[in-house]
C-alpha cells in the first residue's frame, strides 16, 4: 500500500447553499445586490485578515479598497469583530464542503485497514488541495488560533460538522481493530497543525516573491500521509 499520490488542479471554492421552499420567492433587486456587497465585504476581509493579520486589518482601509465605506460594512456586520465572526463562519463551511466529501463517501459497513487508510488518504488530499488552491483559508484558521479565547472557540465549534464525524469514523475503527489504538481527536489535530505548517511554508515563499513549485506541497502531503499509514495500521498489514 502507498501513500503517494499528486494534487489535482482544482478545488471546490463555493459552499452549497439550500432553501426552506420548494418555490422559493425570487429576491428583490435591493436585496441581491445587499448580498452582493456582504459577499465582497466577506472576499476582501479574508484576504486581509489571511495576509495581514486581524490586528493589520482596518475597516476604512477595507472599505475603500472594495469601493464602500465603513459604515456599510458596520451595517452589514455590526462590529470589527461581527465582521471576524461571520468570515469564520463562512470559511468553515467551505472547509466542511471541501474536506468532509471523503467522511461522507465513507462506507459504513466496510471497516477494514484498507478502507480506512483510503478515507484518510482522500481527506488529507482535499486539506491539501485546499492549502494550494486556497491558501487564505488555511491562513485564516491559523490567524484565528492566533488570536484564541472566543475566536477559536467559535471555529471549533464552527468546525464539528467536520471534526465529529472524523473522530466518531476513526474511534469505530480502532473498536473494529481495523487501525491502531490512538486518541483521534488528538490524531486529527496533529494532521492539522501539519497541513497549517505546510501551508505556512508556501505563503512565506510567496511574501518572498517566489512562487513555490506544486511538488513542496506534494512532497509535504505524501510524507504526511505515509506517517498516518505507519502509525494506524496495525503492525501485521503496514508496508511502507
Amino acid at each position: 500500500m502507498t501513500a503517494s499520490t499528486t494534487l489535482p488542479n482544482t478545488v471546490p471554492t463555493t459552499v452549497p447553499t439550500t432553501t426552506g421552499s420548494a418555490h422559493p420567492r425570487p429576491p428583490s433587486v435591493r436585496s441581491r445586490a445587499a448580498a452582493e456587497t456582504r459577499e465582497r465585504i466577506l472576499d476582501a476581509a479574508l484576504g486581509s485578515i489571511a495576509s495581514r493579520g486581524y490586528e493589520g486589518t482596518s475597516l476604512d482601509s477595507l472599505g475603500a479598497a472594495i469601493g464602500v465605506t465603513k459604515q456599510t460594512i458596520l451595517h452589514h456586520f455590526g462590529s470589527k469583530d461581527g465582521l471576524l465572526g461571520a468570515i469564520v463562519a463562512r470559511s468553515a463551511a467551505e472547509l466542511v464542503a471541501a474536506i468532509g466529501g471523503a467522511l461522507r463517501s465513507a462506507p459504513i459497513s466496510s471497516r477494514t485497514t484498507e478502507s480506512v487508510l483510503s478515507v484518510v488518504d482522500r481527506t488529507v488530499r482535499a486539506a491539501f488541495r485546499l492549502a494550494a488552491f486556497r491558501p487564505e483559508l488555511i491562513a485564516l484558521t491559523r490567524e484565528v488560533a492566533r488570536l484564541g479565547d472566543r475566536q477559536t472557540t467559535d471555529l471549533l465549534r464552527a468546525l464539528d460538522p467536520l471534526t465529529v464525524p472524523a473522530t466518531r469514523y476513526l474511534d469505530r475503527a480502532v473498536r473494529d481493530g481495523a487501525v491502531r489504538q490512538h486518541d483521534a481527536h488528538a490524531l486529527l489535530m496533529g494532521t492539522y497543525a501539519r497541513l497549517i505548517g505546510a501551508a505556512t511554508e508556501v505563503e512565506v515563499m510567496r511574501q518572498l516573491g517566489v512562487e513555490p513549485p506544486l511538488r513542496i506541497l506534494v512532497r509535504r502531503q505524501n510524507g504526511l500521509l505515509s506517517e498516518l499509514h505507519r502509525a494506524l495500521a496495525p503492525d501485521e498489514t503496514r508496508s511502507i
